[in-house]
């Protein structure tokens, strides 16, 4: 088990790097108009990309034993539906376009939207891995897949100067390498199959839930960049997109933990309560502590971070990352808890809740039309902050859990957040000091000194456990 989590480690680090990377090539050699222009087809693609997969993979994973016919079955449903669902893209790219009132071109619809087509094979193959958590093939296959299509094709193409081309066609390289690898390292054999409703009640109906959440989940995460495109210029709407993007990158990569090894994990452990809330609490509470630093560091050093990111064309974006820092923690909490509630198979709480924020999102995004972005962002932030304590409440609540134990194990995040707030009025009142690297580099130090000066009055015996068998890679 061990070792499966620390190649789920290892591959989450590698998409992240490899995905940063290109980013950061992007940022420098394509004009920002251009990046706005992506964000529009990205979401719109990645919305019908999703009814495409309809859980067939997740379903694997969940199922507690597998019959001999259930990849079959999961395949062909998972084939089929892609077919259509890229059909009604094709059909309808015309009117989305228009929609957007031309800012996105039908045919980069249409051709983006292939990606769905290649992802049947690549989606069995890599969930028949994941539950027998053998997460160092998912690694390589990752690895090899992204290295190629991203560090590859979409940067060299980025560097001549194909504009929009670099960002889609890396796109489809990526899903169909991941598809031709995938079925190579773990290939699996087909069988006649009957596909009527009924012989695949199970797979059709844990998918329409599976893709409820991840439609809510999806559409809470994306649809302000869709009204954004209607509402602001494309370069305003690459600065949003841009600081979201690196300010969320740290949870968005923990929460690619969550959706591989944690899932698999918690859907282990669903029946067993005690042991679910163990593990769940100590996860949650260090995911947050190390959010928090990192936060701290990219709130403190903004402007460093993003010449170092983006290059100082992007520097603009400034006081869109520091309002968005502020929900980092909050959204790694969300997405731990999603995928306890995904892992119980206990939808419908969780459903409400996102539907609401999916709502205030929506409200609040609009506001754009009348108010200055920045403060836009800081009424998301909000909804963000609430969301994520709403989802934790609702995991401990399908545990039949303790708030107050639960709080009792984030101390240490408390404590670094106070250590980090004392660390800006200070640089405010006294002459001379500010948020400089030393400055910073100082304050981190203090803060891990403290915690581990006082680490059996601020972290649990639990998490004490968790941390020293994580330092002595010892084998579960």
């Amino acid at each position: 088990m061990r070792k499966g989590f620390f190649w789920q480690l290892a591959n989450g680090l590698s998409i992240a790097a490899i995905n940063l990377l290109f980013v950061m090539i992007m940022a420098r050699f394509i004009p920002k108009e251009i990046h706005g222009t992506y964000a529009i087809l990205f979401v719109i693609n990645n919305f019908f990309f999703m009814f495409s997969q309809f859980g067939m993979g997740a379903a694997l994973v969940q199922k507690k034993e597998l019959e001999k016919d259930d990849i079959s079955k999961a395949f062909y449903l998972n084939l089929l539906i892609s077919i259509v669902i890229y059909g009604l893209l094709f059909v309808g790219s015309g009117l989305i376009s228009g929609f957007f009132d031309g800012k996105v071109a039908s045919e980069d619809i249409r051709i983006l939207g292939v990606t769905m087509l290649f992802t049947s094979f690549s989606a069995i193959s890599i969930s028949l891995l994941q539950r027998e958590f053998r997460f160092k093939q998912i690694f390589l296959i990752n690895f090899i897949a992204y290295g190629i299509a991203y560090l590859g094709i979409g940067a060299y193409m980025a560097m001549n100067d194909y504009g929009l081309d670099a960002f889609i066609y890396a796109q489809l390289v990526l899903q169909l390498l991941l598809s031709v690898v995938a079925f190579t390292v773990n290939p699996f054999r087909l069988r006649r199959v009957r596909m009527s409703a009924s012989e695949n009640s199970f797979f059709l109906r844990f998918g329409k839930d599976f893709t409820i959440i991840r439609l809510l989940s999806l559409t809470a995460g994306k649809i302000d960049k869709l009204i954004l495109g209607k509402t602001v210029s494309l370069e305003s709407l690459a600065n949003f997109e841009k600081a979201q993007y690196l300010t969320f990158l740290p949870p968005r990569f923990l929460n690619d933990l969550t959706n591989g090894f944690m899932f698999s994990y918690f859907s282990r452990l669903q029946s067993d309560d005690k042991q679910l809330f163990k593990f769940y609490t100590v996860s949650a509470s260090l995911l947050m502590l190390m959010i928090v630093h990192i936060a701290f560091i990219f709130f403190s050093l903004s402007s460093m971070v993003i010449d170092l990111f983006y290059g100082p064309v992007w520097l603009d974006i400034e006081i869109y990352l520091k309002v968005f820092v502020f929900a980092t923690p909050f959204l790694a909490l969300a997405g731990l808890s999603d995928a306890l509630v995904r892992a119980k198979n206990r939808f419908k709480l969780s459903k409400y809740l996102k539907v609401a924020y999916i709502i205030a999102l929506v409200a609040v995004t609009m506001l754009s039309t009348v108010l200055n972005l920045e403060y836009v962002i800081l009424l998301q932030v909000v909804l963000t902050v609430v969301y994520g304590i709403l989802m934790n409440w609702i995991s401990l609540y399908f545990m039949k859990a303790s708030h107050r134990i639960f709080m009792k194990f984030t101390l240490p995040v408390v404590v670094s957040i106070l250590i980090f707030i004392l660390f800006h009025i200070i640089c405010a009142v006294v002459p001379g000091m500010n948020d400089n690297l030393i400055t910073v580099i100082i304050a981190e130090a203090i803060a891990i000194l403290i915690l581990f000066v006082f680490n059996r009055r601020i972290f649990t015996d639990e998490q004490r456990h968790e941390i020293q068998k994580l330092i002595r890679l010892k084998q579960q």
